[in-house]
């Protein structure tokens, strides 16, 4: 569906001319998604008796909205898709609604209404990754295929890729240290920083980084009692340092002399 269909009135009675943005394209005259926002419109000035101009969005987050005019003779209403449908009950509560915006006497009529329509609800678009596996030095999609036949019994689905300079950590730390990996279980997605991607770098450190975000999509990030996020449990410690390249890697990742290099090389990436 377009993103909205926008309807005015100033009549407070019949609705004007209805006025279509321009970006994105209008519903096409006569489709029955706009036969229905102008009945709805209809049906919600006979009922508040105020000029109201009505937007018809596919809005995830906002699913209903009023805002009244400074002067409090007109109001702009913007509804989510899934009201097009909306029974004399609703259309009740929406009008009492936009006359009385504070008035909460019908938020359980509201909230039982979304639950009952959450599936109009948009889920968000998966966010398009362009996918970088061949660095100057290392191809990390050897890496991956590599370590999981050897270790994970060719099972881990997820996608890897070199990752943008900003991977790294949090504000108060990002001078003296650097995230070398994540894995993000919403896009089944391994990013490697790309200050591996050094000629000095052994592979045996990108192999160990590759494998600690393996594992994550391996075992999941678990959600503690608490709330909290559990990244390193006790099973993936274990794990981790069975790792053949594991003791050499650290050793290597943790050395002041090779961590200090690599920070240079980051900072020279980011000026």
């Amino acid at each position: 569906m377009p993103e909205q269909l926008e309807f005015w009135d100033f009549s407070g009675g019949e609705s004007q001319p209805v006025r279509q943005p321009q970006e994105p394209p209008a519903a096409k005259p006569g489709t029955p998604m706009l036969e229905k926002a102008k009945e709805l419109h209809k049906r919600i000035l006979s009922r508040v008796k105020m000029p109201v101009r009505l937007t018809i969005t596919d809005n995830r987050r906002t699913l209903m909205r009023v805002l009244h005019a400074p002067d409090g003779k007109s109001a702009d209403l913007r509804l989510h898709h899934m009201f097009l449908d909306a029974g004399e009950e609703m259309l009740a509560a929406i009008a009492h609604w936009v006359l009385h915006p504070r008035s909460r006497k019908h938020a359980d009529l509201f909230h039982a209404y979304f639950r009952e329509h959450q599936e109009a609800v948009a889920p968000p678009k998966p966010r398009q990754v362009r996918l970088l596996t061949k660095g100057d030095h290392f191809d990390l999609k050897r890496l991956f295929d590599e370590e999981n036949a050897a270790h994970f019994d060719g099972k881990i689905t997820a996608s890897i890729t070199w990752g943008p300079e900003s991977i790294g950590a949090s504000k108060n730390r990002r001078n003296r240290s650097i995230r070398y990996g994540s894995y993000s279980d919403k896009q089944h997605l391994i990013r490697i920083h790309r200050v591996l991607d050094q000629a000095h770098v052994p592979e045996f450190a990108v192999r160990s980084v590759v494998h600690h975000e393996m594992l994550h999509a391996h075992l999941g990030i678990r959600e503690l009692p608490s709330g909290r996020r559990s990244m390193h449990p006790p099973e993936f410690r274990r794990i981790e340092r069975a790792h053949p390249d594991f003791e050499r890697a650290e050793a290597w990742l943790k050395a002041p002399e090779n961590l200090k290099r690599l920070l240079v090389e980051r900072h020279k990436r980011r000026t």
